[in-house]
């Protein structure tokens, strides 16, 4: 790969990155995130301990 297209993917990548993170903790401050969470572990392990 070309030095500048691997540093032009590189900028891409951590700009994406800075923008999901941005995201996600502005979802997390809002507290809709923390309720997923807390409702797919829930179901995760209501799930899971039918099993054992």
């Amino acid at each position: 790969m070309h030095i500048l297209e691997s540093g032009r993917l590189t900028l891409f990548l951590v700009s994406f990155l800075q923008i999901l993170r941005v995201k996600f903790f502005k979802s997390l401050w809002q507290g809709k995130l923390t309720r997923i969470i807390d409702r797919a572990l829930g179901w995760w392990l209501g799930t899971h301990w039918v099993r054992f």
